[in-house]
């Protein structure tokens, strides 16, 4: 089942993603929080600390890489360290490397644009 656990993962950050980039719609924010806290549930009964600090460690690089754009270097390494912890988890490599590939790249696409929209100036 962790692989049922993963999507549940991967669905409830990509519809928190889409509650950032519409703020006034409450529903995809509620679902994200709920599929994610239903998937993070199942995951916390089969991972370690090693698991979680791995996760965590590629989510930050795919954070960095919308901060430094560093030409997808930082993209490859977060994928590469999801990758790793779900292979952990017991996952096979080949269906972590088919939920999580997209999802970095979706997700490392979505904060720099945030990020370059962030840092645009508003001229009024």
């Amino acid at each position: 089942m962790p692989v049922l656990a993963l999507v549940l993962v991967i669905t409830g950050a990509l519809s928190i993603c889409m509650e950032f980039c519409a703020p006034g719609r409450v529903v995809p924010g509620v679902i994200g929080a709920t599929l994610m806290i239903l998937g993070l549930n199942s995951l916390s009964k089969q991972a370690d600390w090693r698991v979680a600090v791995l996760a965590l460690c590629g989510v930050a690089l795919l954070a960095l890489e919308a901060k430094v754009r560093a030409r997808n270097i930082f993209t490859a390494a977060g994928a590469l360290a999801l990758v790793l912890s779900a292979v952990m988890l017991g996952i096979s490599p080949y269906v972590a490397a088919a939920l999580l590939m997209p999802f970095a790249v979706i997700v490392s696409v979505l904060l720099s644009i945030a990020a370059r929209a962030r840092s645009n100036k508003l001229l009024t």
